[in-house]
């Protein structure tokens, strides 16, 4: 052996033992890296089973809905109905869209077709309302909050694995969980005696619950390190957790660690059957062992990325692939050969296969070494971000994979939380401060005096500015409530009151609060929002405003007139003298057929009109439809005054239109008194209506009191 072959071999040894030593020393942080990813893969496979178990079955509760309504617009039984869907609700009810319209949730419903309510706590009862545009029909169909729980699909280690289905707030509005770690019905109780890796977490994920985001965490809890994978299922706001005890027992996990262990045994025996050879064989032996060594350095430079070898063709021909690349792209051998022809261009992602083949060849032009990230697709379907690290050898790529899917989720969080951050902070109409609950401080986002047009007072907080007469005076108790709430341990609160801006204006905003306990969970500060709400409480209250009136005339509708008269005699004008009104337009079918319906529109827009000079403003006046107006007089000093009233209508209504001798219009009216007459709506309406008849019956342009 001569020189050159001493050195080689000298070499060879060093290499061996400095890997061996490499592998047996980051032997434990690599298992540890590999399990967290592999308990969050669980987790992230479990939450994604449930939601979508979740979604079919809605979507399925949805189908029986409409199939529902269909049936109830063929038959018109209740009864056949609950009979053909009771064993999917337990009840069925059935309402037309005019008795939901005043629902919080009716804008929801009509524009998505469906509404899922909030669970009733006491009830165990959750309602699901389901509208057709075609229809005038909405069904709501009552089932117990338990059936959902047969949606739940857990995976693999279902024995381990604890699930929630929880509201923003924490509350938990589902468990199935054989290892429960929650100590009351909501999931912040347990992460507040809990101690988390990364203190921020806590934190992390209250703002990502507020804001629909997902996210993932580790904390010890009872001695017991658990992590813990949520988000939203897009329902209600609604969030799903999973938590899975880090060092759980898992078959995967030990034959990973079996795995390695195996690996670094047979990389020590290895060594020794090396030196052996190196040691007692001739020049021959010694060219073995090298090439063995080469490609046993290939693998272990690479742990525990996928290995693979391709010519540095057009298609990527590869002529090896790894277990590790096998396991990241869920396909084996025979599938690569068989679906793809060995050409791994084709699991790279379609729209990232031209960034990729032109970013491998620039860098090879002024080096052998690339280094690269894309996507490619699983064979389940799944896209995941890779980097690759690769060196082109004689025309052969040799090049490592690793999963970096997690690791850009992550930093596209990172990322978007600081744009959301940024856009509240500084160029939206919110204002972002901080509250110190012991002694009444503020820090608040630079933009207060931009949108407001004055400093936030940064002591006494709130009746410092309630001081100076910035809020508006029905509000201050509202302000006042939502701040001694938190002080005294609300989690969270919300109200909406008006402040006035640096022109003096009033506008309405919208105040959140979150609580965040210091050690001892005692209150100690609280994150506020304040939100610019001016706008859509307008359009609040102009939508509101057009679902109470008639479009044509712009009086009170049917709906909105009975209601109104409703809450009067039942609250203010209870035992107060009052009359109502039916007015009823003589020979108007006349006017529609001479001159035509845009013409007949405006005789009632025009007698809608003298309607509102003849009353007073807190009278409520309405149209019930067609050529029919309803007038209730409120807190009428004598009967005289009615007598008065219907005069002025006779006379301001009776008209010839456009000269036409067959479009001579007038007035019958019959008049009931409150409470004489009746004691509610509907029997004020029926007398009135009666002396509406009485009055036609005797000669029209008249008018009689029941």
């Amino acid at each position: 052996m001569n020189h050159t072959n001493n050195n080689n071999l000298l070499f060879i040894i060093a290499m061996i033992i400095l890997i061996t030593i490499c592998v047996i020393f980051n032997y434990d942080y690599n298992v540890k890296n590999i399990t967290d990813k592999y308990v969050l893969s669980i987790l992230n496979d479990n939450a994604d089973a449930n939601i979508n178990g979740l979604q079919m079955d809605l979507d399925n509760k949805i189908n029986i809905l409409h199939s529902a309504i269909n049936y109830r617009l063929q038959n018109n039984k209740d009864a056949e109905v609950d009979m053909a869907f009771e064993k999917f609700f337990s009840q069925i009810k059935f309402y037309n869209k005019n008795e939901l319209q005043d629902q919080k949730y009716f804008d929801q419903l009509i524009r998505n077709g469906f509404y899922v309510s909030e669970p009733n706590i006491d009830t165990q009862k959750i309602n699901l309302f389901v509208s057709q545009a075609a229809t005038n029909l909405i069904a709501c169909g009552e089932f117990d909050l338990s059936d959902l729980k047969n949606i739940f699909r857990a995976q693999k280690y279902s024995q381990d694995i604890s699930t929630y289905i929880t509201n923003p707030d924490g509350q938990i509005i589902l468990s199935l969980t054989q290892n429960d770690l929650a100590v009351s019905d909501n999931i912040f109780n347990t992460y507040m005696q809990s101690e988390f890796k990364n203190p921020d977490d806590l934190y992390y994920i209250v703002n990502n619950l507020e804001n629909g985001l997902d996210g993932d965490a580790e904390y010890t809890y009872d001695n017991e390190k658990t992590i813990v994978k949520y988000q939203p299922i897009k329902i209600n706001n609604w969030f799903i957790f999973s938590t899975l005890p880090k060092n759980f027992n898992s078959t995967q996990t030990n034959e990973i660690i079996s795995s390695t262990m195996y690996f670094i045994f047979l990389i020590i025996s290895s060594l020794g059957v090396f030196i052996f050879y190196i040691l007692y064989n001739d020049k021959k032996h010694m060219r073995q062992i090298s090439n063995i060594n080469n490609k046993l350095e290939i693998i272990t430079e690479n742990i525990p990325g996928g290995v693979q070898t391709r010519l540095n063709d057009a298609d990527f021909t590869l002529s090896y692939v790894s277990y590790g690349f096998l396991k990241i792209t869920g396909y084996d051998k025979n599938e690569i050969y068989n679906f793809f022809d060995n050409k791994y261009l084709s699991l790279i992602y379609i729209e990232d296969i031209q960034t990729v083949k032109k970013n491998i060849e620039q860098q090879l032009k002024s080096d052998r070494h690339f280094k690269i990230e894309y996507r490619i697709t699983k064979k389940n379907g799944k896209i995941i971000w890779v980097t690759e690290r690769g060196q082109l050898v004689n025309n052969i790529i040799h090049s490592v994979i690793i999963d970096i899917t997690e690791l850009k989720k992550t930093w596209d969080t990172l990322k978007k939380s600081e744009q959301q951050y940024k856009l509240i902070a500084q160029e939206s109409d919110s204002i972002v401060f901080e509250f110190n609950i012991k002694n009444g401080t503020v820090y608040s986002s630079e933009n207060f005096k931009k949108i407001l047009g004055f400093d936030m007072p940064f002591e006494n907080f709130p009746q410092n500015i309630i001081d100076q007469g910035l809020i508006f005076d029905n509000d201050i108790q509202v302000l006042l409530s939502l701040f001694n709430n938190i002080k005294v341990g609300q989690a969270s609160g919300e109200n909406e009151f008006r402040i006035k801006t640096k022109t003096g204006d009033l506008i309405w905003c919208r105040l959140s609060l979150k609580l965040i306990l210091d050690a001892n969970k005692k209150p100690l500060k609280a994150i506020g929002k304040i939100e610019n709400i001016n706008d859509w409480k307008l359009e609040q209250e102009m939508l509101t405003k057009k679902a109470q009136t008639d479009l044509l005339t712009d009086l009170y509708n049917k709906v909105t007139t009975e209601k109104l008269i409703n809450e009067y005699i039942n609250q203010d004008g209870i035992e107060k003298t009052s009359a109502l009104f039916a007015i009823d337009i003589d020979n108007f079918k006349g006017v529609n057929d001479n001159l035509g319906h845009l013409t007949g529109d405006k005789v009632l827009i025009d007698i809608s009109n003298k309607l509102k000079k003849i009353f007073r403003q807190s009278d409520i006046i309405g149209r019930f439809g067609g050529d029919e107006f309803v007038v209730f007089m409120k807190n009428i000093p004598s009967l005289e005054l009615i007598e008065k009233k219907a005069q002025s209508i006779l006379k301001a209504v009776k008209a010839k239109i456009d000269n036409n001798d067959k479009c001579k219009i007038s007035a019958s009216i019959g008049v009931a008194i409150y409470p004489q007459n009746g004691d509610s709506f509907q029997q004020l309406y029926e007398n009135a209506d009666q002396a509406l008849y009485d009055t036609k019956k005797t000669g029209k342009n008249s008018w009689k009191l029941f």
